[in-house]
């Protein structure tokens, strides 16, 4: 029950974004080049399930420079032919004010755009790919002198990212 509960709330919140998805531009300031050719990866979204919980929307888009589809996929396997599926499953968020790294949180089931989803695929010239991945929140900043939490900043570390997507703001706990 718990859990259909989270897969209910999650999709009615990330559903606008991934319908969105299609006709808008990566966000620079939210994006990176990633390991294939043409290809860059965007944190979209982020949610705040409840206090212990963050889920991310994360966009794999095709700018269209490639001659042909991209393989989006994991390492290949050692001695074989064959590749693994691509995963969020290593992610890392990392709270800028502290230095405090987060893996990424295994509760949510994979589902389509729902928990740390894997996927083989081809990505075609200005195609994408929306995943999602679930992480454990960290705590909030203490408040300031007006009792006031400042804004949370965040910097995630995405499997095939070239750098780091840093300065993305936290929705707060309370929901404000």
């Amino acid at each position: 029950m718990k859990i259909s509960l989270w897969i209910g709330i999650a999709t009615c919140l990330l559903l606008p974004a991934c319908l969105r998805a299609a006709d808008e531009a990566p966000n620079p300031a939210r994006t990176a080049k990633a390991s294939w050719p043409g290809v860059s990866v965007e944190v979209g979204q982020v949610v705040r399930l409840d206090a212990d919980s963050i889920l991310v929307a994360v966009r794999l888009w095709a700018d269209g420079t490639a001659k042909n589809p991209t393989l989006i996929c994991g390492p290949l396997l050692p001695g074989r032919q064959e590749a693994e599926p691509f995963s969020l499953e290593t992610a890392t968020l990392v709270d800028q004010a502290t230095g405090q790294e987060y893996k990424t949180d295994p509760l949510l089931p994979d589902k389509p755009y729902l928990g740390n989803s894997r996927v083989i695929t081809n990505l075609y010239a200005r195609g994408w790919l929306q995943l999602a991945v679930r992480f454990k929140a960290p705590p909030p900043p203490p408040p300031d002198a007006q009792g006031r939490i400042p804004a949370q900043k965040v910097s995630f570390l995405l499997p095939s990212a070239r750098e780091p997507i840093r300065n993305i703001e936290l929705p707060p706990p309370d929901g404000r």
